[in-house]
């Protein structure tokens, strides 16, 4: 009951990015939609993985230095890059999760560091985190575990994309 009353002070758009269905969140009346976060740690080049054939728009820079499309930003194929130390997040638009470990995943976020509970399909096997989208640390059993109903919880601030099998 404690993690349903956590849910219902979240406003609406938090909802919706919070409760995404199995395989990712869909605004309504438009194409699915997911947020990457990529960072590039101490200047260096890395890679984030992104829905095959999704269109990327930068939705929120976190880092002091610029980032820049083609420059500090890009995508190829199935991935996000950044460079130069370009941090953000990014809208994927449209496309799909694909490849191992990535088909049924969900993102659960905890925000202003309360403990939210997320739908899971106990089909998909036991969850497990794939990608810590959050500055807070996701660690399992002190801000994300399996509740007894089988569902996914996080609090402390966690924001992950968690996936089975």
């Amino acid at each position: 009951m404690r993690y349903l009353s956590a849910a219902l002070l979240l406003s609406a758009a938090t909802i919706a990015a919070v409760v995404p269905t199995l395989a990712q969140a869909q605004p309504r009346g438009g194409p699915p939609q997911v947020i990457v976060r990529c960072e590039s740690d101490n200047g260096r080049y890395r890679e984030c993985r992104i829905p095959d054939r999704a269109r990327i728009a930068l939705s929120r820079q976190l880092s002091n230095s610029s980032c820049v499309e083609n420059r500090s930003w890009g995508v190829k194929k199935n991935r996000v890059w950044v460079d130069r130390g370009c941090r953000a997040e990014f809208s994927a638009i449209g496309g799909a999760w694909s490849g191992k470990g990535w088909s049924g995943s969900i993102l659960c976020a905890s925000e202003d560091y309360r403990t939210v509970s997320c739908r899971w399909d106990s089909r998909q096997g036991r969850p497990r985190l794939l990608e810590q989208v959050s500055g807070a640390a996701c660690v399992e059993g002190k801000s994300w575990g399996v509740a007894r109903n089988g569902d996914v919880w996080v609090s402390n601030g966690c924001r992950g994309r968690f996936g089975g099998r």
